[in-house]
Formats: C-alpha cells, sequence, structure tokens
C-alpha cells in the first residue's frame, strides 16, 4: 500500500461523524449497516442543542447530542469502553480544540470543509487507480459513506458541512500536537515513547486547568 492511500486512510475519520469510524475500518466493515447507522444518528441532531445549556458534566463542553452521539459509538462497534471513559476521552478532546483555538492554530469551517471535500475527491481518484487493493478499498468506503449519508436523509454538501466541524477538530489535535512537539528537548521530541508521556501528561494539565477554572465559576 503506497503512501498515497496511507495518507487518506489515515485522515478521513471525519466522514462518519459523530462516530469516529475511520476508513480503515471501513474498507473492512461490510457487515456494519452504515445507512440504519445514518438513520439513528440523524434522530440526534435535530433533537438536542449543542450549546452549553445543555451541560451534562461539570466539563461545561459535553452536551446532550454528545452523550447519545457516543452511547451510538459504543453500540455501534461493541466498545468495551465504559460511558465515563468515553466521556472523559471526549472531554480531553474538547480541551485539546479550546487550546489550539486560544493559540490560533485552528482551521475555520470553510478550510475544513474544503479539505473534507479534497479527502471526497482522493477517494474518488483511487476508484480508478490501477492497484486492485487500492481501487477495491476506495470503492467500498465510498459505498459505506454514501450509504450513511442516504441514512441520514441529506444531500452529499449538508454531509460536508457536519464532517467540517470533526475535521476542524482532528486537524487541531494535529497542530497542537506539532506545537508541543516544537517546545520539549529534542531526546524527548524524537522518542515515541517519551513523546507520548510528555503529551499526555500535558493533556492532563490543560484538563485540570479547565476543570479548575469551571469550579471558580460555579
Amino acid at each position: 500500500m503506497n503512501k498515497k492511500i496511507i495518507k487518506w486512510l489515515s485522515v478521513c475519520t471525519a466522514f462518519i461523524l459523530f462516530i469516529g469510524v475511520s476508513c480503515t475500518v471501513l474498507a473492512t466493515a461490510q457487515s456494519f449497516d452504515f445507512f440504519n447507522l445514518g438513520q439513528k444518528t440523524s434522530n440526534i441532531l435535530p433533537n438536542s442543542s449543542s450549546n452549553t445549556s445543555d451541560i451534562l458534566s461539570d466539563s461545561n463542553i459535553i452536551t446532550q447530542k454528545d452523550i447519545d452521539s457516543l452511547r451510538l459509538k459504543k453500540d455501534f462497534l461493541g466498545l468495551d469502553d465504559t460511558e465515563n471513559e468515553m466521556i472523559n476521552n471526549l472531554i480531553r478532546q474538547r480541551v485539546i480544540f479550546k487550546e489550539a483555538d486560544r493559540l490560533n492554530l485552528t482551521i475555520n469551517h470553510d478550510e475544513a470543509k474544503k479539505h473534507v471535500i479534497d479527502i471526497m475527491n482522493q477517494a474518488e481518484k483511487l476508484t480508478q487507480s490501477e492497484n486492485e487493493a487500492e481501487r477495491t478499498s476506495a470503492e467500498q468506503t465510498l459505498s459505506l459513506i454514501n450509504s450513511y449519508i442516504d441514512g441520514l436523509d441529506i444531500t452529499q454538501d449538508e454531509y460536508f458541512d457536519l464532517a467540517a466541524e470533526e475535521q476542524r477538530r482532528i486537524d487541531a489535535s494535529i497542530a497542537l500536537q506539532a506545537y508541543f512537539k516544537d517546545t520539549l528537548a529534542p531526546e524527548t521530541a524524537d522518542d515515541p515513547v517519551l513523546f507520548e508521556e510528555a503529551w499526555n501528561n500535558y493533556v492532563d494539565e490543560l484538563v485540570q486547568t479547565f476543570q479548575n477554572n469551571v469550579a471558580e465559576q460555579n
């Protein structure tokens, strides 16, 4: 598998909004009913607000829609993670985005949407690949994505608008990791194990600071 398809498979998580299924999984997920998943997800979209008036946790950034989405993800993928573990992971993701935004490392909605469309175009091109494995993977993945969009009962462009917000979070995490890596000594930055430990400690501190600020406000 060449670098082109590896890059595509690694960055197109945003296509399955709320569920977080990577395209690596999609390519082998023929047993999953993505149309039905889209229908279930469509029931979540209009029925709960994404603003902080629907807070379910003391993090101030988790809403009813988020909880419904996590439960759907857990059920669909058969995850062993507890709901609290999934919520804590989501809080970390949201805090990472907030910090990236504070540092002006995030992209806007239009840029993110363009990124998503570029990914789809890349997938379309791969359906014409001379490499049978690449071609089959791309065809299967696009079929599942389109089934999911059909289940949502929205247009492809409307889906791109939804997926763009997930893509913003993905890009923000990548950008913040790169920013943080540049602050480290080379022996830590260049060692995968040491970097992961340093990164996790950094995010732990961000989460703790955020929660302390929320507690003070309350």
